[in-house]
């Protein structure tokens, strides 16, 4: 009996950790304001001169400087939303850093860093050499839960208008490549 319940503790931690760390089915694709949709609703209108939807946060990267949401709005960006530990994020991290280099000029590209230390945070982000775009410490995860973010990788894609749409999962090199491109002609 206690072999069995060994066995299922591992299954359901197995289970787990692949759920956090999973990929994306188009019912992961929501819309940052509402929780729902197909991920492509627009935000809520700027008023006076607010940024819209999910770009209203304050926080600091892991460097420990000062970063807002209303710094990107009226541009096109990209956050992508990890953890130092999901070897999903760190299969990613190559691509991410080729994508900056590519579309970096014309896109904001931020990452957004959850579930750890910053000192993890800061190696993960040296050991990937993704040094040249900015990571926010969101060890509390309040950055995520603002795009509506419940686990990692996701990304969310805002466009100059404050249109977001957040896709929760993996985003192959092809799709993000185009994604990236769309924003920049945005």
């Amino acid at each position: 009996m206690r072999h069995r319940a060994g066995a299922a503790g591992l299954l359901t931690a197995g289970l787990l950790v692949l759920a956090s760390c999973g990929t994306s089915t188009e019912d992961d694709r929501t819309d940052a304001a509402t929780g729902t949709g197909d991920g492509t609703q627009q935000q809520d209108a700027q008023q006076d001169g607010e940024p819209a939807g999910p770009l209203r946060f304050s926080a600091q990267t892991v460097n420990g400087e000062d970063i807002r949401g209303e710094d990107f709005a009226g541009g096109a960006a990209m956050f992508w939303f990890w953890t130092p530990w999901c070897t999903i994020c760190q299969s990613e991290a190559p691509a991410l850093a080729e994508a900056h280099a590519t579309h970096g000029e014309q896109v904001d590209f931020v990452g957004v860093a959850a579930d750890d230390d910053v000192s993890a945070m800061r190696d993960f982000v040296t050991d990937y050499e993704l040094g040249t775009f900015e990571h926010i410490n969101d060890a509390d995860r309040e950055v995520w839960r603002t795009f509506g973010v419940t686990r990692q990788p996701a990304y969310a894609f805002v466009d100059p208008s404050g249109e977001v749409d957040v896709v929760r999962g993996t985003v192959g090199e092809d799709e993000l490549d185009q994604r990236l491109s769309d924003l920049a002609e945005s």
